[in-house]
Protein backbone atom coordinates (compact mmCIF):
# COMPACT_ATOMS: atom_id res chain seq x y z
CA UNK A 1 0.00 0.00 0.00
CA UNK A 2 2.84 2.38 0.70
CA UNK A 3 4.22 1.75 -2.77
CA UNK A 4 0.83 2.50 -4.32
CA UNK A 5 0.56 5.70 -2.30
CA UNK A 6 3.99 6.94 -3.40
CA UNK A 7 3.33 5.98 -7.02
CA UNK A 8 0.04 7.90 -7.07
CA UNK A 9 1.67 10.99 -5.56
CA UNK A 10 4.53 10.95 -8.10
CA UNK A 11 2.18 10.31 -11.03
CA UNK A 12 -0.18 13.11 -9.98
CA UNK A 13 2.71 15.56 -9.62
CA UNK A 14 3.99 14.72 -13.11
CA UNK A 15 0.50 15.04 -14.63
CA UNK A 16 0.04 18.40 -12.91
CA UNK A 17 3.13 19.83 -14.60
CA UNK A 18 2.16 18.22 -17.91
CA UNK A 19 -1.30 19.83 -17.66
CA UNK A 20 0.16 23.24 -16.84
CA UNK A 21 2.71 23.11 -19.64
CA UNK A 22 0.38 25.25 -21.78
CA UNK A 23 -0.28 28.80 -20.65
CA UNK A 24 -4.05 28.49 -20.95
CA UNK A 25 -4.07 25.70 -18.37
CA UNK A 26 -1.93 27.56 -15.87
CA UNK A 27 -3.12 28.47 -12.40
CA UNK A 28 -6.77 29.76 -12.31
CA UNK A 29 -7.44 33.45 -11.87
CA UNK A 30 -8.29 33.05 -8.19
CA UNK A 31 -4.95 31.37 -7.43
CA UNK A 32 -2.53 33.50 -9.38
CA UNK A 33 1.11 33.28 -8.21
CA UNK A 34 3.31 36.21 -7.42
CA UNK A 35 6.48 36.92 -9.37
CA UNK A 36 8.58 35.56 -6.50
CA UNK A 37 6.66 32.27 -6.52
CA UNK A 38 6.97 31.98 -10.29
CA UNK A 39 10.76 32.50 -10.11
CA UNK A 40 11.28 29.98 -7.30
CA UNK A 41 13.22 26.75 -7.83
CA UNK A 42 11.48 24.11 -9.95
CA UNK A 43 12.84 21.35 -7.71
CA UNK A 44 11.36 22.94 -4.60
CA UNK A 45 7.99 23.37 -6.36
CA UNK A 46 8.04 19.72 -7.44
CA UNK A 47 8.78 18.54 -3.90
CA UNK A 48 6.07 20.81 -2.49
CA UNK A 49 3.48 19.49 -4.94
CA UNK A 50 4.56 15.90 -4.30
CA UNK A 51 4.07 16.32 -0.54
CA UNK A 52 0.70 17.96 -1.13
CA UNK A 53 -0.52 14.98 -3.17
CA UNK A 54 0.95 12.63 -0.55
CA UNK A 55 -1.21 14.25 2.13
CA UNK A 56 -4.28 14.16 -0.12
CA UNK A 57 -3.92 10.47 -0.97
CA UNK A 58 -2.93 9.41 2.53
CA UNK A 59 -6.54 8.59 3.40
CA UNK A 60 -6.75 6.05 0.58
CA UNK A 61 -5.31 3.53 3.07
CA UNK A 62 -8.07 3.11 5.66
CA UNK A 63 -7.29 3.38 9.36
CA UNK A 64 -8.92 0.00 9.88
CA UNK A 65 -6.17 -1.58 7.78
CA UNK A 66 -3.51 -0.47 10.29
CA UNK A 67 -5.55 -1.97 13.10
CA UNK A 68 -5.98 -5.22 11.16
CA UNK A 69 -2.25 -5.51 10.46
CA UNK A 70 -1.31 -4.85 14.09
CA UNK A 71 -3.87 -7.40 15.26
CA UNK A 72 -2.42 -9.97 12.86
CA UNK A 73 1.08 -9.31 14.22
CA UNK A 74 -0.15 -9.61 17.80
CA UNK A 75 -1.93 -12.91 17.18
CA UNK A 76 1.00 -14.21 15.14
CA UNK A 77 3.33 -13.68 18.10
CA UNK A 78 1.42 -16.35 20.03
CA UNK A 79 2.48 -18.98 17.50
CA UNK A 80 6.13 -18.28 18.36
CA UNK A 81 5.40 -18.97 22.03
CA UNK A 82 3.53 -22.16 21.12
CA UNK A 83 6.33 -23.49 18.91
CA UNK A 84 7.74 -26.63 20.56
CA UNK A 85 10.98 -26.31 18.60
CA UNK A 86 11.67 -23.10 20.56
CA UNK A 87 10.87 -24.66 23.94
CA UNK A 88 13.77 -25.11 26.41
CA UNK A 89 13.18 -28.20 28.53
CA UNK A 90 15.96 -27.63 31.09
CA UNK A 91 14.58 -24.28 32.23
CA UNK A 92 10.94 -25.11 31.35
CA UNK A 93 10.73 -21.88 29.38
CA UNK A 94 9.07 -21.12 26.08
CA UNK A 95 10.02 -18.43 23.59
CA UNK A 96 9.00 -15.00 24.84
CA UNK A 97 7.90 -12.36 22.33
CA UNK A 98 8.47 -8.79 23.51
CA UNK A 99 7.43 -6.95 20.35
CA UNK A 100 4.71 -7.47 17.76
CA UNK A 101 7.19 -6.65 14.97
CA UNK A 102 9.13 -9.84 15.65
CA UNK A 103 7.41 -11.73 12.80
CA UNK A 104 8.58 -9.22 10.20
CA UNK A 105 12.09 -9.01 11.64
CA UNK A 106 12.53 -12.79 11.72
CA UNK A 107 11.23 -13.02 8.17
CA UNK A 108 14.06 -10.77 6.98
CA UNK A 109 16.80 -12.97 8.46
CA UNK A 110 18.86 -14.74 5.80
CA UNK A 111 22.06 -15.66 7.67
CA UNK A 112 22.80 -16.47 11.31
CA UNK A 113 26.41 -16.05 12.43
CA UNK A 114 27.57 -17.51 15.75
CA UNK A 115 30.89 -17.87 17.52
CA UNK A 116 32.10 -20.25 20.19
CA UNK A 117 32.22 -17.62 22.93
CA UNK A 118 29.11 -17.62 25.05
CA UNK A 119 26.66 -18.03 22.17
CA UNK A 120 27.24 -21.75 21.77
CA UNK A 121 28.95 -22.59 25.06
CA UNK A 122 26.65 -20.52 27.32
CA UNK A 123 29.89 -19.53 29.11
CA UNK A 124 30.02 -22.97 30.73
CA UNK A 125 33.66 -23.72 30.01
CA UNK A 126 35.06 -27.18 30.68
CA UNK A 127 38.66 -28.27 30.41
CA UNK A 128 39.03 -30.70 27.49
CA UNK A 129 42.65 -31.18 26.49
CA UNK A 130 46.09 -29.67 26.83
CA UNK A 131 49.50 -29.87 25.23
CA UNK A 132 52.54 -30.05 27.51
CA UNK A 133 56.05 -30.12 26.10
CA UNK A 134 54.73 -31.29 22.73
CA UNK A 135 52.56 -34.10 24.14
CA UNK A 136 48.77 -33.96 24.18
CA UNK A 137 47.00 -34.82 27.42
CA UNK A 138 43.39 -35.24 28.44
CA UNK A 139 41.74 -35.40 31.83
CA UNK A 140 40.28 -38.76 32.86
CA UNK A 141 38.74 -39.06 36.33
CA UNK A 142 40.98 -36.41 37.84
CA UNK A 143 44.13 -37.68 36.15
CA UNK A 144 46.15 -36.18 33.33
CA UNK A 145 46.58 -38.94 30.77
CA UNK A 146 48.79 -38.69 27.66
CA UNK A 147 47.11 -39.21 24.31
CA UNK A 148 46.85 -42.87 23.41
CA UNK A 149 47.04 -44.11 27.01
CA UNK A 150 44.40 -44.84 29.63
CA UNK A 151 44.34 -43.95 33.31
CA UNK A 152 45.27 -47.57 34.13
CA UNK A 153 48.39 -47.46 31.96
CA UNK A 154 51.73 -47.39 33.82
CA UNK A 155 52.53 -43.92 32.47
CA UNK A 156 48.99 -42.59 32.65
CA UNK A 157 48.90 -41.54 36.30
CA UNK A 158 49.04 -37.96 37.48
CA UNK A 159 51.45 -38.95 40.22
CA UNK A 160 54.15 -39.42 37.56
CA UNK A 161 53.95 -35.78 36.44
CA UNK A 162 57.35 -34.21 36.87
CA UNK A 163 59.40 -31.34 35.50
CA UNK A 164 57.65 -29.31 32.82
CA UNK A 165 54.31 -31.10 33.30
CA UNK A 166 54.22 -30.05 36.95
CA UNK A 167 55.49 -26.57 36.06
CA UNK A 168 52.68 -26.26 33.52
CA UNK A 169 50.03 -27.06 36.15
CA UNK A 170 51.64 -24.63 38.59
CA UNK A 171 51.51 -21.91 35.93
CA UNK A 172 47.81 -22.57 35.37
CA UNK A 173 47.18 -22.47 39.14
CA UNK A 174 49.11 -19.23 39.73
CA UNK A 175 48.74 -17.06 36.61
CA UNK A 176 45.18 -15.77 36.92
CA UNK A 177 42.84 -13.36 38.72
CA UNK A 178 40.57 -16.00 40.26
CA UNK A 179 38.97 -15.40 43.67
CA UNK A 180 37.98 -18.09 46.16
CA UNK A 181 34.87 -18.46 48.30
CA UNK A 182 35.05 -20.95 51.18
CA UNK A 183 32.01 -22.78 52.48
CA UNK A 184 32.60 -22.26 56.18
CA UNK A 185 29.47 -24.18 57.17
CA UNK A 186 30.72 -27.26 55.36
CA UNK A 187 33.97 -27.17 57.33
CA UNK A 188 32.33 -26.49 60.70
CA UNK A 189 29.85 -29.33 60.43
CA UNK A 190 32.71 -31.77 60.74
CA UNK A 191 33.55 -32.49 57.14
CA UNK A 192 37.15 -33.41 56.47
CA UNK A 193 38.70 -30.57 54.42
CA UNK A 194 41.31 -32.99 53.08
CA UNK A 195 38.95 -35.77 52.14
CA UNK A 196 39.70 -35.46 48.42
CA UNK A 197 42.13 -37.96 46.98
CA UNK A 198 44.48 -35.16 45.97
CA UNK A 199 44.55 -33.62 49.44
CA UNK A 200 41.81 -30.98 49.50
CA UNK A 201 38.06 -30.73 49.67
CA UNK A 202 36.20 -30.02 46.47
CA UNK A 203 33.03 -29.00 48.31
CA UNK A 204 34.37 -26.37 50.73
CA UNK A 205 36.04 -24.20 48.08
CA UNK A 206 34.52 -22.46 45.06
CA UNK A 207 36.28 -20.35 42.46
CA UNK A 208 34.97 -17.09 41.00
CA UNK A 209 36.44 -15.31 37.99
CA UNK A 210 35.47 -12.68 35.45
CA UNK A 211 36.81 -14.98 32.74
CA UNK A 212 35.14 -18.41 32.46
CA UNK A 213 38.31 -19.72 30.80
CA UNK A 214 40.42 -18.96 33.86
CA UNK A 215 37.89 -20.57 36.17
CA UNK A 216 37.75 -23.74 34.06
CA UNK A 217 41.54 -24.04 33.97
CA UNK A 218 42.02 -23.48 37.72
CA UNK A 219 39.27 -25.99 38.48
CA UNK A 220 40.88 -28.54 36.16
CA UNK A 221 44.29 -28.09 37.82
CA UNK A 222 42.60 -28.58 41.18
CA UNK A 223 40.99 -31.84 40.07
CA UNK A 224 44.32 -33.10 38.74
CA UNK A 225 46.14 -32.32 41.98
CA UNK A 226 47.58 -28.78 41.85
CA UNK A 227 45.03 -26.62 43.66
CA UNK A 228 45.05 -22.88 44.12
CA UNK A 229 43.98 -22.50 47.77
CA UNK A 230 44.02 -18.75 48.23
CA UNK A 231 45.80 -15.44 48.24
CA UNK A 232 46.65 -13.44 51.33
CA UNK A 233 48.11 -10.08 50.45
CA UNK A 234 51.20 -10.78 48.36
CA UNK A 235 51.22 -14.50 49.11
CA UNK A 236 49.65 -17.06 46.79
CA UNK A 237 49.25 -20.60 48.06
CA UNK A 238 48.81 -23.82 46.12
CA UNK A 239 48.69 -27.45 47.16
CA UNK A 240 50.60 -29.82 44.94
CA UNK A 241 49.21 -33.30 45.64
CA UNK A 242 48.55 -32.29 49.24
CA UNK A 243 51.85 -30.45 49.79
CA UNK A 244 51.41 -26.76 50.60
CA UNK A 245 53.58 -24.31 48.64
CA UNK A 246 53.62 -20.53 49.10
CA UNK A 247 54.68 -18.10 46.39
CA UNK A 248 55.23 -14.39 46.88
CA UNK A 249 53.50 -12.29 44.23
CA UNK A 250 56.01 -9.66 43.16
CA UNK A 251 54.40 -8.10 40.08
CA UNK A 252 51.29 -8.51 37.95
CA UNK A 253 51.53 -7.60 34.27
CA UNK A 254 47.87 -7.01 33.52
CA UNK A 255 46.17 -8.24 30.38
CA UNK A 256 45.53 -5.72 27.64
CA UNK A 257 44.13 -6.16 24.10
CA UNK A 258 47.37 -5.05 22.47
CA UNK A 259 49.65 -7.60 24.14
CA UNK A 260 46.89 -10.23 24.38
CA UNK A 261 48.52 -11.88 27.37
CA UNK A 262 48.90 -11.51 31.13
CA UNK A 263 51.83 -12.39 33.36
CA UNK A 264 52.77 -12.72 37.00
CA UNK A 265 56.24 -12.56 38.53
CA UNK A 266 56.61 -14.76 41.60
CA UNK A 267 59.18 -15.67 44.18
CA UNK A 268 59.25 -19.44 44.53
CA UNK A 269 59.49 -21.23 47.89
CA UNK A 270 63.19 -21.78 47.15
CA UNK A 271 63.75 -18.04 46.63
CA UNK A 272 64.01 -17.99 42.83
CA UNK A 273 62.27 -15.43 40.64
CA UNK A 274 59.89 -16.83 38.04
CA UNK A 275 57.55 -15.35 35.44
CA UNK A 276 54.43 -17.19 34.31
CA UNK A 277 52.56 -15.88 31.28
CA UNK A 278 49.58 -17.02 29.28
CA UNK A 279 47.76 -15.62 26.29
CA UNK A 280 46.89 -16.06 22.66
CA UNK A 281 49.05 -18.21 20.41
CA UNK A 282 50.18 -15.20 18.38
CA UNK A 283 51.15 -13.36 21.57
CA UNK A 284 53.29 -16.11 23.12
CA UNK A 285 54.89 -18.28 20.44
CA UNK A 286 56.85 -15.48 18.68
CA UNK A 287 58.48 -14.58 22.01
CA UNK A 288 59.37 -18.17 22.95
CA UNK A 289 62.97 -19.24 22.53
CA UNK A 290 62.77 -22.79 23.90
CA UNK A 291 60.29 -25.62 24.17
CA UNK A 292 58.33 -27.62 21.62
CA UNK A 293 57.16 -24.60 19.64
CA UNK A 294 56.16 -26.26 16.36
CA UNK A 295 54.42 -29.22 18.00
CA UNK A 296 52.51 -26.87 20.27
CA UNK A 297 51.50 -24.74 17.29
CA UNK A 298 50.09 -27.82 15.55
CA UNK A 299 48.21 -28.86 18.69
CA UNK A 300 46.72 -25.37 19.07
CA UNK A 301 45.49 -25.52 15.47
CA UNK A 302 43.93 -28.94 16.15
CA UNK A 303 42.18 -27.65 19.27
CA UNK A 304 40.87 -24.62 17.39
CA UNK A 305 39.50 -26.78 14.56
CA UNK A 306 37.51 -28.70 17.18
CA UNK A 307 35.87 -25.42 18.23
CA UNK A 308 37.75 -25.07 21.53
CA UNK A 309 39.21 -21.92 23.04
CA UNK A 310 42.98 -22.07 23.35
CA UNK A 311 45.59 -20.40 25.54
CA UNK A 312 49.35 -20.82 25.40
CA UNK A 313 51.37 -20.98 28.63
CA UNK A 314 55.04 -20.10 29.06
CA UNK A 315 57.53 -19.14 31.76
CA UNK A 316 60.85 -17.41 32.27
CA UNK A 317 63.40 -17.84 35.06
CA UNK A 318 65.21 -14.71 36.22
CA UNK A 319 68.69 -14.55 37.64
CA UNK A 320 69.14 -12.14 40.60
CA UNK A 321 70.69 -9.55 38.28
CA UNK A 322 67.89 -9.91 35.71
CA UNK A 323 65.17 -9.54 38.31
CA UNK A 324 66.82 -6.42 39.76
CA UNK A 325 66.69 -4.85 36.30
CA UNK A 326 63.08 -6.00 35.80
CA UNK A 327 62.00 -4.56 39.14
CA UNK A 328 63.64 -1.21 38.38
CA UNK A 329 62.00 -1.00 34.96
CA UNK A 330 58.52 -1.77 36.29
CA UNK A 331 58.84 0.60 39.24
CA UNK A 332 60.09 3.43 37.03
CA UNK A 333 57.31 2.88 34.48
CA UNK A 334 54.53 2.71 37.08
CA UNK A 335 55.69 5.84 38.88
CA UNK A 336 56.28 7.88 35.71
CA UNK A 337 54.31 11.11 35.56
CA UNK A 338 54.42 11.34 31.78
CA UNK A 339 53.88 8.69 29.08
CA UNK A 340 53.18 6.07 31.71
CA UNK A 341 51.28 3.73 29.39
CA UNK A 342 54.00 3.84 26.74
CA UNK A 343 56.72 3.14 29.30
CA UNK A 344 54.72 0.27 30.79
CA UNK A 345 54.26 -1.31 27.36
CA UNK A 346 57.98 -0.96 26.73
CA UNK A 347 58.79 -2.58 30.08
CA UNK A 348 56.32 -5.42 29.50
CA UNK A 349 57.83 -6.12 26.07
CA UNK A 350 61.32 -6.24 27.58
CA UNK A 351 60.22 -8.67 30.30
CA UNK A 352 57.97 -11.00 28.29
CA UNK A 353 60.64 -12.34 25.95
CA UNK A 354 63.04 -15.29 25.79
CA UNK A 355 60.20 -17.41 27.14
CA UNK A 356 60.27 -21.12 27.81
CA UNK A 357 57.18 -22.59 26.19
CA UNK A 358 55.33 -24.95 28.52
CA UNK A 359 52.23 -25.87 26.52
CA UNK A 360 48.68 -24.94 25.60
CA UNK A 361 45.20 -25.45 27.01
CA UNK A 362 41.86 -26.13 25.34
CA UNK A 363 38.46 -25.52 26.93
Amino acid sequence: YLGILLSEAVLSTILKYAWQAEDKWDEPFYNQKTEQEKNSSSILKFISDFLAFLVLYNFIIPISLYVTVEMQKFLGSFFIGWDLDLYHEESDQKAQVNTSDLNEELGQVEYVFTDKTGTLTENEMRFQECSINGVKYREVNGKLVPEGLTEDSPDGSTAHLMGEELLFLQAVSLCHTVQISYDQADCLVGGDPFSHANGFSSSSMEYYASSPDEKALVEAAKRIGVAFTGRNGETMEIKTFGKCEKYKLLHVLEFDPNRRRMSVILQTPSGGKLLFTKGAESAILPFSSSGEIEKTRLHVDEFALKGMRTLVVACRHFSPEEYTDVDKRLTAARTALQQREERLQEAFSHIERDLQLLGATAV
